[in-house]
């Protein structure tokens, strides 16, 4: 609702625009204080309550060159997002660059980022794709909390408010803005002695309000900002963002920011729009994955902290210190799903074969035993490689269904073919230890019956 309420009425008022009207100067002094807003840190939350109500956190960094980060932190339950229910959905926070012609995300404690490049605006259907980013220095501009959505720039570069019919008068130090477009009307309450903020702001249509926003301010150091904003909508509240802190233009904001400041490190899959298989972060720029897993053998690129976590401590089956309960069922019913099926390739195939031997040389119970002996060791052999094996093996698969999807077929070629190199170990011990341990037992004249049941057998005609 927010959203839509606020789209339709930018558009009104860029659709009936005739000419460009100066706006009044307590809406102008607001807008220039706003910007001079460039770099800093506020810890803020959310609490949407409708259709359940919920708090999220977030925390927002500025550089001086206007790069900027958001991140979706865990609220007091350990919980990121939830579903129109109420549920929750997922407990790992998410971090969110903007930066020069560039979106980057990454989830926190997880060796994975995805990035988009492009030049000008970024489209809306790529926006989509990544987690919402909002620019808290733009909240309570409008009656609604999009204009964090649509930035300090969208909202106020021309033509937004042209074609308005504008009035302004004063009470103490408050100026009243109102701007009138046919059956439109907006008005804000602005305090020149608090840093020339809007404590309201209204949408009306037809005279009926519609949209509202109420704000406390406060100062935090040198600049007011607000402390506490409500949104109504047809005069029930819908949200309330609070700011728990905010920090300003401090001469120690970083100049800019880099994937590094989201988490990206060393041996991170950097998976980029545009590009059909995933490729890895040696620190610098991306590599394609023969390349990175060249270098990390040869010592030259050490993997990052968070890529070394994951590869030795969750890969073991232990749960992320970030999962929901239902997100680690979840997972733990994907991975033994994953783990059985290369058991089932590389172990269980074996099992059918020890059986069928043992039904062919119809071994005794002596012989039997021998077998499952035979077939126990190298079991015990391939543990160590499955367990090796397992992480390599899952990026592998991800990445062939992308280029599969992507019909990328010199891709799918060299991935199917580094998937069979995965397999050549367990097809070693098959071909050198459990299938010469297998023949060693039967004996010559188990031999001869079994070769006199295949002879004896009657041949099957062709149609």
């Amino acid at each position: 609702m927010p959203r839509i309420l606020l789209a339709a009425l930018l558009a009104v008022a860029v659709a009936g625009a005739q000419t460009v009207v100066e706006r009044p100067t307590a809406l102008r002094r607001f807008e220039q204080n706003r910007k001079a807003l460039i770099s800093g840190r506020v810890e803020w939350t959310v609490e949407t309550l409708e259709p359940k109500p919920f708090v999220k956190h977030y925390v927002s960094r500025y550089a001086r060159n206007g790069d900027r980060i958001v991140e979706h932190r865990r609220n007091a339950d350990g919980v990121v997002s939830v579903d129109p229910t109420g549920k929750p959905v997922s407990g790992f926070p998410k971090l969110v660059l903007e930066r020069r012609g560039e979106i980057w995300q990454t989830t926190e404690l997880i060796p994975q980022a995805r990035v988009w490049r492009g030049e000008g605006t970024i489209p809306e259907q790529v926006r989509m794709q990544f987690e919402d980013a909002p620019d808290v220095r733009a909240v309570a501009i409008q009656p609604v909390s999009e204009s964090m959505r649509q930035g300090l720039a969208s909202i106020w570069g021309a033509p937004d408010f042209a074609g308005f019919d504008w009035e302004q008068r004063r009470d103490g130090p408050v100026y009243i803005v109102i701007g009138r477009q046919g059956a439109h009307c907006m008005t804000w309450w602005i305090d020149s002695e608090r840093g020339w903020n809007a404590t309201r702001a209204l949408y009306e249509r037809e005279g009926e309000i519609v949209a509202e926003m109420r704000c406390e301010l406060q100062r935090f150091g040198e600049y007011w900002f607000p402390l506490t904003v409500e949104y109504l909508i047809q005069g029930n509240p819908i949200e309330i963002i609070r700011i728990a802190s905010a920090d300003f233009n401090s001469p120690d904001d970083p100049a800019q920011f880099a994937p590094a400041d989201i988490g990206v490190e060393p041996g991170y899959q950097i998976g980029e729009f545009g590009r059909p298989y995933a490729e890895y972060w040696d620190g610098n720029k991306q590599l394609s994955a023969e390349e990175y897993a060249a270098l990390e053998r040869s010592g030259r690129i050490k993997p990052g902290k968070t890529v070394r976590w994951y590869r030795e401590h969750h890969s073991s089956g232990q749960k992320h210190p970030y999962q929901t309960p239902d997100e680690y069922r979840a997972w733990l019913a994907q991975r033994r799903d994953f783990q059985t099926s290369l058991l089932r390739r590389y172990v269980s195939a074996w099992e059918q074969y020890v059986l069928d031997f043992i039904q062919r040389f119809e071994l005794n119970d002596e012989q039997t035993q021998s077998a499952y002996r035979v077939l126990t060791e190298c079991q015990q052999q391939a543990e160590p490689l499955l367990r090796r094996t397992r992480y390599p093996y899952q990026k592998l698969l991800i990445e062939l269904q992308e280029a599969q999807r992507c019909g990328d077929q010199p891709a799918v070629s060299r991935l199917q073919e580094r998937i069979e190199h995965l397999k050549t170990p367990f097809v070693r011990i098959f071909e050198s230890r459990l299938k010469p341990g297998l023949q060693r037992l039967p004996t010559r004249q188990q031999r001869m019956r079994a070769a006199d049941v295949v002879t004896s057998r009657p041949a099957v005609s062709g149609s």
